[in-house]
């Protein structure tokens, strides 16, 4: 797993990369931010997660990373060349993955929001399937289906109704979330099934939210799942699949060390929850995967202080990781090289003309000087994938070690 760490000369390294030699002026002339990425990181974290899922179920299982936490072309190559499946949520992601390789029968098309042209497009290209996330959504698909003579294989999106516990933005299980069927609209979705022939029910689906370290929500959603998975069965539908979605999370004030007992112990909700039931079973996994084999690189453009406040100002922020400002998220903070010298507490902080424009509140560093460089850590997920050129700052440019 990806491991940050100073050496001797207290230069941090990054999976045993010196991160200084990537910002050096010969290498790094524009001294622009950069997000880094490790091959070695994203492997052994894929290696792990495997293995534990492998140890934890009987049943067949699929893996389809969602694009949608970091859709870095080498990250995909990666993880398409370890054999695994691409859960989309736009015509743009999909066009993006099936332009890398993935396979048609490897893309699930997640999303609440799919447009006719969407639609129209994961049919032409033959899709695994489509998580379907609304009676109108189905509907939708149905019509389109029979317009172009083609079969549609669905998935029905339940919403549990459970408390997943996480940030509210990226809370998906609530019976107040946009996301998923309610319980009480699966009747209306099955006639729909029935009475379409261009329709094939292959199984059921559930998301509760994203960042999830409260695996007792996991367990209550998998039970309610595999009761409607079950009745469905016994009333003559033949499902293949379950579906149980993603958002494990990490605990981003921590080190890697924690990781492996947060991802044995969904292993074993897991082999707990699905234990004797004869499906196959899909994962949607992103941030588990990614988030701890990228940081973002930033250079000190001023260091201010005032009565009130110190400021360390970079050249980087939330345009290029939003989710401090959004979330209200923590990520840890390190200087590429630690040397003695002045204690300061400062707000780590960007160029943006927003006051939310920070990555840190209140860190301590010491010995810090304008021009030196901040490593921004686990930041390999929903970073990149989430910047934007607000105000006209330019994107920061991305690299995968090797």
């Amino acid at each position: 797993m990806s491991k940050l760490e100073y050496n001797q000369k207290q230069e941090l390294q990054f999976d045993g990369v010196r991160l200084l030699d990537l910002v050096h002026p010969e290498s790094h002339p524009e001294e622009s931010p950069l997000y880094v990425y490790s091959a070695q990181g994203l492997q052994t974290r894929l290696d792990f997660f495997k293995s534990v899922l492998s140890k934890s179920l009987k049943q067949s299982y699929s893996i389809h990373y969602a694009i949608k936490a970091n859709a870095h072309i080498g990250i995909l190559n990666l993880f398409r060349e370890q054999g695994l499946g691409i859960d989309v949520v736009s015509g743009g992601e999909m066009k993006n993955a099936l332009d890398v390789g993935f396979r048609p029968e490897q893309v699930i098309f997640s999303g609440a929001g799919k447009t006719k042209d969407e639609i129209r497009q994961g049919l032409q290209a033959g899709i695994r399937q489509f998580n379907v996330e609304s009676p109108s959504e189905l509907k939708r698909i149905s019509d389109l289906a029979k317009e172009q003579k083609k079969m549609a294989v669905v998935v029905l999106r339940i919403n549990p109704g459970v408390d997943p516990k996480t940030h509210p933005y990226i809370a998906t299980g609530f019976k107040e979330n946009k996301f998923g069927i309610d319980e009480s609209s699966l009747p209306e979705c099955l006639t729909e099934i029935r009475n379409r022939p261009e329709l094939q029910l292959r199984g059921l689906s559930s998301h509760i939210g994203s960042q999830l370290l409260d695996l007792s929500v996991m367990t209550e959603a998998f039970g309610k799942m595999r009761k409607i998975f079950e009745e469905l069965r016994a009333q003559g539908f033949a499902l293949e699949s379950l579906d149980v979605g993603g958002g494990l999370g990490l605990d981003y004030r921590q080190s890697e060390d924690r990781d492996s007992a947060v991802i044995e112990s969904y292993g074993r909700v897991l082999s707990e929850s699905l234990k004797g039931l004869e499906a196959h079973i899909q994962f949607e996994p992103g941030r588990v995967l990614v988030a701890r084999a990228g940081v973002l690189l930033t250079q000190i453009q001023y260091i201010k202080k005032t009565p009130h406040r110190n400021f360390v100002i970079c050249n980087s922020g939330m345009h290029h990781l939003i989710r401090p400002a959004l979330y209200q998220a923590f990520h840890r903070i390190f200087p590429l090289i630690q040397r003695s010298g002045e204690n300061l507490t400062a707000d780590v902080v960007g160029p943006v003309c927003e006051s939310s424009d920070f990555f840190g509140k209140d860190r301590s560093f010491q010995g810090l000087q304008e021009g030196d460089w901040l490593c921004v850590a686990e930041a390999g997920a929903y970073g990149a994938s989430m910047a934007s050129l607000y105000n006209a700052f330019p994107l920061p440019k991305e690299i995968l070690l090797k």
